[in-house]
């Protein structure tokens, strides 16, 4: 997964994709990370963008850091 996440829209492919790695459900990411259920499906199916508190979750979560880079775009 080395792609970035320029955009809250951009989250869905990750949460799809660190899902799958991981095994997990969405019912299971929401569970662990504190959120409503159907969240994490709304999130992976691009109906509903996260804010900064739900990206906080996810990364717990799905066992992600955010690391700012260098964007030349």
């Amino acid at each position: 997964m080395s792609d970035l996440i320029r955009t809250a829209a951009d989250w869905a492919a990750v949460v799809r994709a660190r899902a799958a790695e991981l095994g997990l459900s969405h019912f299971e990411i929401d569970q662990r990370a504190g959120l409503t259920l159907g969240h994490t499906n709304k999130i992976a199916n691009g109906k509903k963008r996260p804010g900064a508190v739900t990206i906080e979750r996810l990364c717990r979560a799905l066992k992600l850091a955010l690391r700012p880079v260098d964007d030349a775009e």
